[in-house]
């Protein structure tokens, strides 16, 4: 199996793999399950890419081009239903709806994916999307949705002193670092043709579990107790597939 399969799959699994280690040290507390409803809905979102990678039938292509933008609708809807109670546990009545409307735009948003993405044609092997009329609506809200559970997350941390801020830090710059570049590989450079980065998606979420690790062996994320050497084995994990990845980069380039 190529490199780059490899790469997919072992990345979607560690973030599915950290959801369920999460989830399942405190399965009663809701803060734990929306982290690991997050994460596989990150996973499930890389798996898709992963698909829609590694086919050279347009049509097929464009129908797990579908699935990739139906799941990633649900990035922001599921990121704000978890950071609304992170890390209290509290969550105000606003914020309950709030989650609730962002859900059903997303549902909308992923039964309407036709309209998102209308055709997927092949360019020298690298797929080139033509998208449709709820393309722009569907990145105004993602950023939106995501821009409105960073500032939650950013107004909490003022109000937290100590162990909590740090927790609440390290997650926010994890999944921001994610966010930014993943807009740069999935929005902005597809929409000015460089449709070549797409084999860097899987990249751009490894901030996410070396953020959460590192906070959950440091500084007991979520309330788990774990030793320093869980955070070792996930950053010198992530780092490996990086290296793994991008040499194969380098050798299919030369």
């Amino acid at each position: 199996m190529p490199a780059s399969r490899i790469v997919f799959i072992l990345i979607s699994l560690l973030i599915a793999g950290l959801g369920i280690f999460v989830f399942l040290r405190n399965p009663t507390n809701g803060i734990n399950k929306r982290f690991c409803l997050f994460s596989h809905v990150i996973s499930i979102w890389i798996f898709f890419v992963f698909l829609v990678l590694h086919t050279t039938d347009p049509i097929l292509a464009t129908f797990r081009l579908k699935l990739v933008f139906s799941a990633a609708i649900f990035i922001p809807s599921t990121f704000f239903f978890f950071s609304s109670i992170f890390p209290d546990r509290k969550e105000r009545l606003i914020d309950r709806y709030l989650s609730i409307s962002f859900f059903v735009i997303s549902i909308f948003l992923a039964f309407s994916s036709s309209y998102i993405v209308e055709s997927v044609s092949f360019d020298k092997g690298w797929p080139c999307t033509k998208y449709g009329p709820l393309f722009s609506v569907f990145w105004f809200y993602f950023i939106m949705c995501m821009a409105h559970s960073f500032y939650i997350l950013y107004r909490k941390s003022v109000n937290y002193y100590g162990i909590k801020r740090l927790q609440i830090q390290y997650l926010y710059f994890g999944v921001a670092i994610s966010v930014f570049f993943g807009s740069i590989t999935n929005f902005l450079l597809p929409v000015l043709g460089v449709w070549q980065v797409e084999m860097f998606v899987p990249l751009v979420s490894i901030p996410i579990p070396i953020a959460v690790a590192y906070a959950i062996a440091k500084y007991h994320l979520m309330d788990i107790s774990v030793v320093i050497k869980r955070s070792t084995v996930y950053l010198t994990l992530s780092i490996a597939m990086s290296a793994i990845y991008l040499f194969h980069y380098w050798s299919i380039s030369e």
